[in-house]
């Protein structure tokens, strides 16, 4: 999933990020002020996020989302490739404490 999103997307998971510290759902207004893209933009970004699962959309007394876990794991990946800790990420070496892995 990580490889599916780009820069922008990322600034979009930040802002929702930052925003639930306020706010449970965070709404859509701050987003817009912290992401900083036009409302169309911002729109079609959101829905691709929530389409992969990365985001969360809510709707009661005003439109709001929440970053999931997934998403978590996404904005953890990011600053650890930016920071050049990590380079790739392949297989699992082994699965479970009884798991017999390839030498």
């Amino acid at each position: 999933m990580f490889r599916t999103i780009d820069d922008i997307d990322t600034r979009v998971l930040g802002s929702i990020e930052l925003g639930m510290r306020r706010f449970e759902y965070v709404p859509m207004e701050e987003i817009l002020k912290m992401a900083k893209l036009s409302e169309n933009d911002l729109n079609f970004r959101l829905s691709g996020l929530v389409k992969k699962e990365l985001a969360r959309k809510w709707v009661g007394g005003y439109t709001g989302f929440e970053i999931t876990q997934l998403g978590y794991d996404c904005l953890a990946f990011h600053a650890l490739v930016k920071q050049n800790v990590l380079e790739s990420i392949g297989p699992p070496v082994g699965v479970g404490k009884e798991c017999t892995c390839p030498n």
